[in-house]
């Protein structure tokens, strides 16, 4: 299913805050509106998203339920990302062709679902997956072990990776397998390796069919994981012990400073540590701290401002 937009006109600017937070913003009340025609001309006469966009985009619906229309959210979804000339519905995810690729990073969902966008000249997110290669398909791994063993109805995932993972132990020792992934749009096994795993060691060796299952591998890189916020001083209030350290993702109590007054000649500073992470209902993580520690300018600083 494809939709076109029917206007070239550059977007409206981005207003996510005013739409999220009210649904029904710029619809006047209506007693005889039904709840879901409203929330369909809210989506229908609300403006742009982002950037920055939220890590889970949320629409009055969840396109990725089985009986979801996502045709009626079209209004909506051909304004989330400027100049989005098509938007695509493919079965398990969303695909949105613009002239520009939007400023990133991109959110993981829209509506619900995972989503590929690419520009006029085909560049962007091709693929839900990253690109992975094939291994011999002339060698099947386990061909006794039925396809349905594994899968998301089956509720046997565990089981089915370690039986998985102790054969490609035995068969490969020096092999690093971080993880085991099954692909529930085609049933694929992707089996992600460590980045120090050498190709040309394996080069031709390592199943391509496993359990009636195609076979495909990447390394850790590829998935482009957050990375973990480690601690390099472990804060301790009894002792006096204060993480001073320079993270560039902030964490909860870590030291930050704020300008005591808007006067730059005033050089006056307020001092106090982050507090617990928190996250919006649409999945953006957010650093509370002490109001009362933070300036008119509501600026913080690692170190002090003026250094």
């Amino acid at each position: 299913m494809e939709n076109k937009n029917p206007s070239s006109s550059p977007q409206k600017p981005a207003n996510l805050e005013d739409f999220e937070r009210e649904p029904l913003v710029g619809v006047p009340p209506n007693a005889d509106l039904g709840q879901e025609q409203v929330r369909r001309e809210a989506e229908a006469n609300s403006t742009a998203y982002g950037p920055p966009y939220p890590l889970h985009i949320r629409l009055s619906e969840d396109l990725s339920h089985p009986d979801a229309n996502v045709q009626k959210h079209v209004p909506i979804l051909l304004k989330i990302f400027p100049e989005t000339t098509e938007v695509s519905n493919c079965f398990i995810h969303l695909h949105f062709s613009v002239k520009k690729l939007p400023p990133r990073p991109w959110p993981l969902t829209i509506g619900g679902k995972p989503f590929t966008v690419t520009d006029e000249q085909g560049k962007g997110k091709l693929f839900i997956f990253p690109l992975s290669g094939k291994g011999n398909t002339a060698f099947h791994l386990r061909p006794d072990i039925d396809r349905s063993f594994g899968s998301m109805e089956s509720g046997n995932f565990t089981e089915f990776a370690e039986t998985i993972h102790n054969e490609m132990v035995d068969r490969f020792p020096d092999l690093n397998v971080v993880e085991y992934i099954v692909d529930t749009s085609n049933g694929a096994l992707r089996i992600v390796l460590a980045d120090d795993v050498n190709p040309a060691q394996f080069n031709g060796r390592l199943p391509g069919r496993i359990a009636n299952r195609w076979g495909f591998y990447m390394f850790e890189r590829d998935l482009r994981r957050v990375e973990l916020a480690h601690r390099e001083i472990s804060p301790d209030a009894d002792r006096g012990i204060v993480d001073t350290t320079c993270y560039d993702t902030l964490r909860p109590g870590v030291l930050v400073h704020s300008k005591a007054s808007s006067d730059r000649d005033n050089t006056a500073t307020l001092s106090s540590s982050t507090g617990v992470m928190v996250r919006d209902r649409n999945g953006t993580e957010l650093m509370t701290g002490a109001s009362h520690r933070i300036g008119p300018d509501n600026m913080i600083f690692q170190k002090l401002p003026d250094r």
